[in-house]
């Protein structure tokens, strides 16, 4: 079996006092054993569109409780069985000072405590989303891939 790895890019793009929503991209690789080097399966290296996010706000004080999106960064991202959905969902791991962070479905801030929503649609008149992406993240993550790491980055 070849090493395969996936790439979650989240480019956060609307910061709005209640919420950010951002833009997820993906991008797979695998590792060519006879140059010993990384080769990407997409044209654009960046990834390319899958979904849109939603998070509660990007702060820049202190962490309010349920209402702050997690830092900016690189994090390991994994798929587990969340006891709160009961079925597989991607945990988000080793956020700093966040725990059980997971993407999952859902339209508006208030269907987030911290974790990244992810669907198809945006509203740009009301900035909800909807349309449930999380199944196609799902699918990308269990190509039989070694490793996936989740960049999260803000475009302001």
């Amino acid at each position: 079996m070849k090493f395969k790895r996936i790439h979650i890019n989240i480019e956060r793009k609307i910061f709005l006092p209640d919420r950010t929503i951002g833009w997820m991209k993906i991008s797979r690789e695998y590792l060519d054993t006879d140059l010993k080097t990384w080769r990407s399966r997409e044209y654009d290296p960046q990834g390319h569109f899958v979904c849109y996010t939603m998070e509660p706000t990007v702060r820049t004080g202190p962490k309010v409780p349920g209402k702050t999106a997690i830092p900016a960064g690189t994090y390991q991202c994994i798929i587990t069985h969340s006891k709160r959905f009961q079925r597989p969902l991607p945990l988000i791991l080793n956020v700093p000072g966040f725990a059980g962070v997971r993407i999952h479905g859902g339209n508006r801030p208030e269907d987030t405590q911290g974790c990244i929503l992810a669907a198809f649609k945006h509203d740009e008149k009301s900035n909800i989303i909807y349309q449930n992406a999380t199944s196609k993240v799902i699918e990308y993550m269990t190509e039989d891939y070694n490793e996936a790491t989740l960049t999260i980055i803000n475009k302001r």
